[in-house]
């Protein structure tokens, strides 16, 4: 399976929120394409605003105390940043968006629970262990790049306190021509 080590990826270490000057809403587009199944879908990223440092730092002590479970709870109870939305579906909630810089332009992540369907509920099916979805835009100066969706993840702490994703066992969908457009206005 593949193993995220992500020195805790909603933005502990090293991870800051973007600065102030930063223009909100943000909004993204791009393709999603599935590698292993074929096919491909237009996604869309929207940003209302960016999580502070103690939420995000309140979210790792949670999972650190309480586990999974308590992650997921946290993150339902949290104001939502903004939404994914993925082909002609309505768009998702996303609990927890971050942004760093990177020598080429940026990184935006966004973490949130994800909807386990019937048929998973149901069934009683391993992917239920699996409740949370990133997607993590990488993305140049001008706000192009490309990008992946890790639909369905699991969290804990390691023993080094370093936060690890662990995906079902699929590989990440791609995200290409991601581009950053102007938000619809209200």
């Amino acid at each position: 399976m593949l193993r995220k080590a992500l020195v805790l990826a909603m933005g502990v270490v090293g991870i800051a929120a973007l600065s102030p000057a930063q223009e909100m809403p943000e909004q993204f587009t791009g393709n999603v394409i599935n590698m292993q199944g074929g096919g491909t879908a237009r996604v869309v990223m929207h940003i209302e605003s960016y999580s502070p440092d103690d939420e995000v730092l309140g979210l790792a002590k949670i999972l650190a105390e309480k586990g999974q479970p308590g992650l997921q709870e946290a993150m339902f109870d949290l104001k939502d940043r903004g939404w994914v939305r993925i082909g002609p579906s309505l768009g998702y909630p996303i609990a927890v968006f971050r942004s760093r810089p990177t020598e080429k332009g940026r990184l935006v992540i966004g973490l949130t629970d994800r909807p386990i369907q019937f048929w998973e509920a149901h069934r009683g099916t391993r992917s239920r262990d699996y409740a949370f979805g990133m997607i993590v835009l990488d993305l140049d100066k001008d706000g192009k790049g490309e990008g992946k969706l890790l639909p369905a993840m699991t969290a804990k702490i390691s023993d080094q306190g370093v936060v690890e994703f662990e995906t079902l066992g699929t590989d990440p969908f791609k995200i290409i021509r991601v581009v950053q457009e102007l938000p619809k206005k209200k």
